[in-house]
């Protein structure tokens, strides 16, 4: 095989491997801060959709900061989350008679759990990438994505 009938062969795929890690190929990450009438949300997740149908999953931390790594390129649908918390419970051991029964009873309906206290009710159609009309452009690298619900 000549030198010039070698290059014709090995430099479409040199060029094709090149532009495979570049626009729509390859995989990003997606963050920002997730507001719920403009108040970070300080739970629940982030759904992200792309090209390949498999949803990217990420946490909402307390300040409303979310991080989606390991996102095709390329646009995504994207799906917000704040399921209400399960109530939090103390085991202090077994109550002794009625009236510590009673007492616990009241101090738990007086304090909600930590988590139940920044907890907030989101709009349902948030909670699909279909219907959320959310939706973006994810690069390689990381891409900031602040989203806004109302």
């Amino acid at each position: 095989m000549r030198r010039a009938d070698l290059l014709r062969l090995v430099c479409p795929l040199l060029i094709g491997l090149a532009l495979a890690g570049c626009g729509q190929y390859g995989s990003g990450t997606l963050e920002g801060v997730v507001k719920y009438n403009g108040k970070p949300l300080a739970m629940g997740s982030v759904t992200v959709v792309g090209r390949d149908k498999i949803p990217k999953l990420g946490r909402i931390e307390e300040n409303g900061h979310y991080v989606v790594t390991d996102v095709p390129c390329g646009p995504v649908k994207i799906a917000v989350s704040s399921p209400e918390p399960p109530p939090e419970t103390v085991d202090a051991g077994p109550a002794r008679g009625r009236k510590e029964q009673a007492a616990r009873a009241a101090a738990r309906q007086q304090q909600p759990p930590a988590a139940s206290k920044k907890w907030v009710k989101i709009p349902d159609k948030y909670e699909d990438p279909e219907g959320s009309e959310l939706a973006t452009t994810v690069e390689k690298g990381t891409t900031k994505y602040d989203i806004e619900l109302k």
